[in-house]
């Protein structure tokens, strides 16, 4: 498409654009976005960059961070992928989704920078992807709205993220687990390497609780860059770097909520600071991630944060799609995590909900599915087999299968275009956790009336 005659794009034209570029992949290298940002006079330099990657609690790392800033009084931006219904969600400007007009009119710009890219000789040949347009289009909207922080989330890995295109005066790694195998490689050791080359000379890197087997490679990128790392411990386990450099989390209580199913009282003690008597509505894996977020900050700023500014943070803060109540009555649980990790955790609090559901499953063929359904197998009550629209879908019948083979019991259904009114009618008025991908979110969109 020549942008040259153009002078304007509207979202739909914007969308239609979008779904040219997937078509393009991914691609191993950071030279399309460095061109990109290089035609669009070099947004990312405009900010204060800090880059989050992690295999779980990135995104609610991410938003955290960037709802932490803003409560400290700092103008921030946000960057999350993927979408879970509609482009826009990925970018906000000081907590305010980008409006689909902004949205279409910065992405004009960027497409005529990209046409001005590939057409020239030094990069010939090569298309740029989809995530690298909208990596750019974030950059820009973070530069014209003079933003202090920009607050990215990676979306795969880290070495050739086109978010990698900043020099993060943070770099954060929530957590290392098996995911994406077959592009960052088949060990642990192995994608952390990938996901630690966000570390760069000159930023400060945060490191998330409990990343063990991964925390060797990271703490050699680290020192091989020069670069001091902080990191997060859980109550007063080791510490495998001096306490000036460690928070510490103190897990007070997880308790039923009305509202929320959970919420997680803790303490957190920082090279800054103590902050005593933090509350925050969510599972306590959310109280670590908070936690990372806090280090994150104060290592932003160089201070520590004032406490009423991190309980309106706290306060204000929601996680869609993270252990997320749709409905209360009855209840209607909606949880992402698509990996045996955060299939486990989202067991373990489902226990201490005291909250047995039947649990509407879909994933992903390429995932981890027979541990994953392992997992959560002696939470729930039944089962429903989703097959999700997508061309990576695992077909409904081999996920059924393999359910009753852990579940000894037949599935309640298998839908293999299902909806949230099906889901309802098969439960009866039962809980229902519905989970396994965030591609199911979509199934929601009638439900969630502040997207729309």
């Amino acid at each position: 498409m020549s942008q040259g005659a153009r002078k304007k794009m509207d979202y739909q034209e914007a969308l239609a654009e979008l779904k040219r570029a997937l078509a393009f992949g991914i691609h191993p290298s950071l030279e399309g976005i460095g061109h990109l940002v290089s035609e669009l006079g070099h947004p990312e330099t405009t900010f204060v960059p800090i880059q989050v990657t992690g295999t779980n609690g990135k995104t609610s790392t991410t938003r955290l961070i960037d709802a932490l800033l803003r409560a400290s009084g700092q103008k921030s931006g946000l960057y999350t992928s993927p979408e879970l219904i509609d482009y826009t969600e990925r970018i906000e400007i000081e907590g305010k989704r980008i409006a689909p007009e902004e949205f279409a009119r910065l992405f004009w710009h960027v497409c005529d920078a990209r046409e001005r890219v590939e057409t020239s000789g030094e990069y010939s040949g090569v298309q740029i992807t989809e995530f690298e347009l909208l990596t750019a289009l974030a950059l820009v909207a973070f530069a014209e709205h003079q933003l202090d922080f920009g607050v990215l989330e990676v979306g795969l890995g880290g070495r050739w993220d086109a978010t990698s295109v900043v020099s993060p005066a943070v770099a954060v790694i929530t957590g290392v687990g098996l995911d994406h195998t077959h592009i960052l490689g088949d060990t642990i050791p192995q994608i952390a390497a990938d996901k630690a080359m966000i570390i760069k000379p000159g930023s400060t890197p945060v490191l998330g609780a409990g990343l063990s087997e991964a925390l060797p490679v990271i703490l050699q990128r680290c020192e091989a860059v020069g670069s001091h790392p902080r990191i997060v411990c859980r109550g007063e386990e080791a510490s495998p770097l001096i306490e000036e450099r460690t928070t510490r989390i103190y897990l007070h209580e997880t308790l039923p909520n009305p509202d929320t199913l959970l919420v997680t009282r803790f303490s957190v003690k920082t090279p800054h600071a103590l902050y005593e008597n933090l509350e925050l509505r969510g599972p306590a894996y959310q109280a670590e991630n908070a936690a990372t977020a806090l280090t994150a900050v104060e290592a932003a700023l160089g201070r520590p944060l004032h406490r009423d500014d991190i309980a309106r943070a706290l306060q204000s803060i929601s996680f869609p799609a993270r252990f997320e109540v749709i409905r209360k009555e009855p209840l209607l649980l909606f949880d992402g995590g698509h990996n045996p990790q955060a299939a486990g955790l989202l067991a373990e609090n489902l226990k201490l909900a005291q909250c047995r559901p039947v649990v509407a499953l879909g994933v992903f063929a390429d995932k981890d599915y027979e541990r994953i359904i392992e997992a959560l197998a002696p939470i729930a009550r039944d089962f429903i087999a989703l097959e999700i629209d997508h061309p990576r879908a695992l077909d409904v019948n081999v996920l059924a299968e393999t359910i009753e083979s852990f579940t000894k019991k037949p599935v309640l259904a298998l839908l293999k275009e299902p909806t949230i009114s099906d889901i309802v009618e098969i439960t009866q008025n039962q809980p229902v956790l519905i989970t396994g991908s965030l591609s199911l979110y979509v199934l929601l969109k009638s439900y969630i009336t502040d997207i729309y």
